[in-house]
């Protein structure tokens, strides 16, 4: 009985139709949460639905920092099981003090609130429940682990933020794994604290947050992204059996379109196929920082940003000994 072989070349076939005609999509994701959080010994002040974000330092003599809090809702805008190929936060400034400072964007480690409290300017109000301040995570039930909030030490992405406009934070390898990390494990999804100058007065920046008055200035996660397949270089039938395991049958979804013995024989057949390789949909993620076990530099610390000072193959997360978070 030959049932098997005829329902892997029918599977091949097929999925040679369908793979040949996928290409990269985008999607705007609009901001889900934004909040700043308010220096405070007793986190006494939020600005949960304030029209703006406010990151950096006043020029108060106590209390001057501010840090924004920014969370997108990646899973709810993008297809299950597809690889995040491009992402960049975009944000618009809003007149604010004009010397140019380094802002960057660090992926935030717990969960937070944004809450009802409203300010237009950075001394917020009087924190609302369920409000993320300097010490809660939700006001006043919860808090961070560390005053300020508990994010990554390293950045996903840096650049130089000066007067008013469209801001930037282009793509790089750790801003792809941040967001195809919240596609993958929804439930890390906390966002990004953007982190500016603190170390010097008057150079806090304002931008627009999801309540602003105009659309046209919210907060955007733009994302590029492909089927599983469509990142391998694949040719004939070990193209249409990757198409056939990741994309038409969802053999690692937790309910595939097709048996288990099925999909083992696909997954075999497209072994001997393609090589070797692996399916880039079975991404094991240990860690879940978006970077496949196979590629992580720490595969049981999460490293995004997979930094590695040393430049011996093991990144600074798990060689050093110390926590990667604030």
């Amino acid at each position: 009985m030959r049932r098997p072989d005829r329902l892997l070349s029918l599977l091949s076939l097929v999925a040679g139709v369908l793979a040949s005609s996928a290409s990269a999509e985008t999607a705007s994701v609009p901001c889900a949460a934004d909040n700043t959080l308010i220096e405070s010994a007793t986190g006494a002040s939020s600005n949960g639905a304030g029209p703006a974000v406010f990151v950096g330092r006043n020029s108060q003599a106590a209390d001057f920092r501010r840090r924004g809090l920014f969370q997108f809702d990646v899973a709810g805008a993008l297809p299950a099981g597809v690889i995040v190929t491009r992402a960049e936060l975009s944000l618009m400034l809003t007149p604010s003090n004009p010397p140019p400072v380094e802002s960057g964007l660090h992926r935030v480690l717990a969960a937070w609130g944004e809450g009802a409290s409203s300010a237009s300017g950075g001394g917020g109000a009087p924190s609302a429940p369920g409000d993320a301040t300097w010490l809660h995570t939700f006001y006043d039930t919860a808090f961070w682990e560390t005053p300020g909030g508990d994010f990554l030490t390293g950045t996903s992405a840096t650049i130089e933020v000066g007067d008013a406009g469209a801001v930037l934070w282009g793509s790089t390898p750790a801003v792809i794994a941040d967001v195809q990390a919240w596609l993958d494990f929804p439930e890390t999804n906390h966002g990004w604290l953007l982190l500016g100058e603190e170390g010097a007065p008057t150079t806090a920046k304002r931008f627009a947050s999801r309540e602003a008055e105009d659309p046209a200035t919210w907060p955007q996660l733009l994302v590029e992204y492909e089927l599983p397949c469509a990142t391998l270089e694949l040719e004939g039938a070990a193209r249409g059996l990757c198409h056939a395991y990741c994309e038409a049958l969802d053999c690692d979804a937790a309910a595939p379109g097709a048996s288990p013995p099925a999909c083992a024989q696909v997954a075999r057949q497209f072994e001997l196929r393609s090589g070797g390789a692996a399916l880039p949909c079975e991404r094991a993620d240990a860690d879940r920082d978006g970077i496949q076990d196979a590629l992580d530099n720490c595969p049981e610390t999460l490293n995004a940003d997979q930094a590695d000072g040393d430049l011996d193959g093991v990144g600074d997360a798990c060689s050093s000994g110390l926590p990667e978070s604030t």
